[in-house]
């Protein structure tokens, strides 16, 4: 099938618990014009937010002529039905169904993808794991997800349940998940994880440097825990340590399980290049039974617009 033919243009929504962006793209996946959206401002409104999406459309849309439109969301999803089913990333949402919203309003093509999946069908096409047939892929972020790609498909699991790297448990009862377990991956090694860590010692402790960024700004970030630890911090030191090792052994978990030919790390704590140093070290220490040192661990090429890629690609891949 000719796509080119079907659909002059696309537009990629990219809905996250911190940003949601809505973009266009040409026809030959051209980044044209993208929009952001705080997302925070229609926290429990998903339909306000819906709303203000279609708004963000409307000022892209091209006149008469044809466009679908893609959309990465945090999961769970049911990517048949097109609904997003209760995400803990996304408080009060419950079941949403956006591709039937989307439909009804511009009466085109939607699709929708769970946004850890289209990340990792972006950095296969186009992206760090370009080349390869079989890739996982880790946003390590305020949350932690993943994807599958298996002889250069998604792979979906059971009721498009799988990838869920996040909520492996790597931590017997541990720290309570937002998913309603303990000891989940993200519990223990999120940018949520990291600064739930350094507020409760901070208030403990009362002093250092973290208890000052505490007294000025009110709350204390996952950045602000790695600038700590940079100034010598031994607090933050001690916090981003612990999340690292157990980032380590969630990767290694799923390493010895899928043995993919490359791993790609994305998500906001890939900005700190040390942590992917320190991820390498790890897991080529600790997996033994598969080939670990042929197996490329890299950064994300894409960024934070790996899903927002991902969206659009994801139509063409489903047609």
């Amino acid at each position: 099938m000719n796509n080119k033919l079907q659909f002059d243009y696309y537009i990629g929504i990219d809905i996250g618990g911190t940003r949601t962006r809505v973009a266009r793209f040409s026809d030959n996946f051209k980044l044209e014009k993208k929009s952001v959206i705080e997302t925070p401002l229609y926290e429990k409104n998903p339909k306000e937010l819906l709303e203000e999406i279609s708004n963000k459309i409307q000022d892209l849309k091209k006149s008469n002529l044809k466009f679908a439109i893609g959309i990465s969301a945090p999961g769970p999803c049911d990517t048949k039905m097109g609904i997003v089913k209760n995400p803990p990333n996304l408080p009060g949402w419950g079941e949403v169904r956006v591709s039937e919203f989307f439909k009804d309003k511009f009466d085109t093509h939607v699709c929708l993808e769970n946004d850890a999946n289209a990340a990792a069908l972006a950095e296969y096409k186009i992206g760090s794991g370009k080349g390869y047939k079989n890739i996982v892929y880790f946003t390590l972020s305020t949350g932690i997800g993943g994807g599958i790609i298996i002889n250069g498909k998604i792979y979906r699991g059971f009721e498009d349940s799988a990838g869920e790297f996040g909520h492996q448990i790597v931590l017997l009862n541990g720290p309570k998940c937002r998913c309603g377990s303990k000891g989940c991956l993200e519990a223990v090694s999120s940018g949520y994880a990291i600064s739930r860590d350094a507020l409760s010692k901070t208030l403990v402790r009362k002093s250092g440097i973290l208890y000052e960024i505490y007294k000025k700004n009110g709350t204390i970030k996952a950045q602000d825990v790695f600038l700590a630890s940079s100034q010598g911090d031994d607090i933050s030191w001690k916090i981003l340590n612990k999340a690292i090792t157990y980032m380590g052994i969630g990767i290694s978990n799923v390493i010895t399980v899928f043995s993919p030919e490359c791993v790609v790390l994305g998500g906001g704590l890939t900005n700190q290049e040390y942590i992917i140093d320190e991820i390498r070290n790890f897991v080529t220490t600790h997996v033994k039974m598969a080939p670990i040192n042929k197996i490329k661990i890299v950064k994300s090429s894409l960024g934070d617009g790996s899903s927002l890629y991902g969206s659009i690609l994801n139509i063409i891949e489903l047609q």
